[in-house]
């Protein structure tokens, strides 16, 4: 299935959550990839499948009248793909017409602009948007990015064990992000995953919040996803990570700006 970019952008549809080649077969669109290259933005610094899914999860799952359940995909293919819609199995294979009339596909377009500043932004930092909380797989599935990889690797530091990550992405999480919320008060939880997410959100403003599946569903947080994202260097994170390793376990001394 192939997206449509017009206006100039990034077009993503839910349909795409019900095909294996959803999403453009998962392969960056030809028009991003030249914007790229108008923007001197290297390609081979920019794992695609992992901005892709955070534009599911913060833009075009909270746009759908569904409740749907997604999961990653290591492939070459589509990387998320839609498990559950409304508690119902699908199965990407079937194709997006799967459900019928029952299920009202809808669309968002990520702006061309903001698409290239987020990718510039994810050569050199970590980006964190508030709607991965929502999110059981959010975070990248709680997955270290490559790019942090590389730049430990650069300064001959060896790689995060998962506990050191976790605490990473915590604190990151805390210091850097919830700091920007509307919200008075806003409490996440962690959770002791060996895979997946090891965050999520609990409780805002007192009132807590209902887990449905994958996905949690905070009625009374109106548009909760919306623009409440930061982007931390990878030099910060390194400052953290090194502070995680001298023995603050939790990182908890560490601040951000």
């Amino acid at each position: 299935m192939t997206e449509t970019t017009s206006p100039p952008g990034l077009w993503l549809s839910t349909e795409s959550l019900l095909s294996n080649h959803g999403f453009n077969d998962g392969d960056m669109p030809d028009d991003v990839w030249d914007a790229l290259d108008a923007a001197s933005i290297p390609h081979d610094e920019i794992d695609w499948h992992h901005v892709l899914r955070g534009y599911v999860r913060t833009m075009l799952l909270p746009a759908s009248p569904h409740r749907v359940e997604v999961e990653d995909v290591s492939t070459s293919h589509n990387p998320i793909r839609a498990t559950k819609v409304d508690g119902r199995s699908v199965d990407a294979f079937l194709g997006p017409d799967q459900l019928g009339p029952a299920m009202r596909h809808v669309g968002v377009l990520v702006p061309m602009g903001q698409l290239v500043e987020d990718l510039r932004q994810a050569t050199t930092g970590l980006h964190l948007a508030a709607a991965e909380l929502l999110d059981r797989y959010g975070f990248d599935d709680g997955r270290c990015p490559e790019g942090f990889y590389d730049w430990l690797e650069a300064r001959g530091l060896p790689d995060p064990t998962r506990a050191e990550w976790c605490a990473v992405l915590r604190r990151a999480v805390r210091a850097a992000l919830l700091p920007l919320s509307r919200f008075a008060h806003i409490e996440i939880r962690d959770v002791d995953a060996i895979v997946h997410t090891p965050l999520q959100l609990d409780r805002v403003d007192g009132r807590p919040v209902r887990w449905n599946g994958n996905r949690a569903t905070p009625d009374h947080l109106a548009f909760f996803h919306s623009d409440i994202a930061v982007t931390v260097p990878w030099s910060d994170l390194g400052d953290l990570l090194a502070r995680i390793r001298a023995g603050d376990e939790t990182g908890e001394g560490w601040t951000w700006r």
